[in-house]
């Protein structure tokens, strides 16, 4: 189980040692998809340090469900997080969307498949940064990086098995 000091270790910068805005961002994201009443759940390195695995980010990964995708932009628009490129809603939800407040990015990962979809259905809630929200599991998480193609994740993958 995640100790205070492994989130700590997220909301530093590893270069300057100084603290980000990583984890008001993070809470103000999560606020804004609970409020909303957005189903979704916390993965990346988040979810990896809740779990007791910390690596350092720069980022809140959070997957929601593809027709909930609109529906979580407008919840962390309204936390005032804007995208980063622009959100065509007359056409299906892109598989991505990094939503930026100033220096601090929330990505928004659409679920149109498996895994992503039993992640959300199935994650326990935890607290992140001083919110309660549902949090990947690490049996999740090595689902989803098995099907990642980012080298990054083969260091996740390796580091919970």
């Amino acid at each position: 189980m995640a100790t205070r000091a492994d989130l700590e270790l997220l909301e530093v910068d590893a270069v300057t040692g100084r603290r980000t805005g990583l984890a008001a961002a993070a809470r103000r994201a999560l606020r804004a998809l609970n409020a909303a009443r957005i189903p979704y759940a916390v993965v990346g390195a988040a979810a990896l340090a809740v779990r007791g695995l910390p690596r350092m980010t720069r980022d809140i990964d959070v997957v929601v469900y593809v027709e909930n995708a609109f529906q979580a932009l407008d919840a962390l628009e309204k936390a005032r997080f804007r995208s980063a490129t622009p959100v065509l809603r007359d056409e299906e939800p892109e598989p991505m969307y990094v939503m930026r407040s100033r220096r601090d990015e929330v990505d928004v990962l659409v679920a149109s498949a498996e895994p992503e979809s039993t992640v959300i259905a199935e994650a326990p809630k935890a607290t992140v940064f001083g919110v309660r929200a549902p949090v990947a599991s690490l049996e999740h998480l090595v689902l989803m990086y098995l099907y990642s193609n980012q080298p990054k994740h083969l260091g996740d993958f390796a580091s919970i098995v």
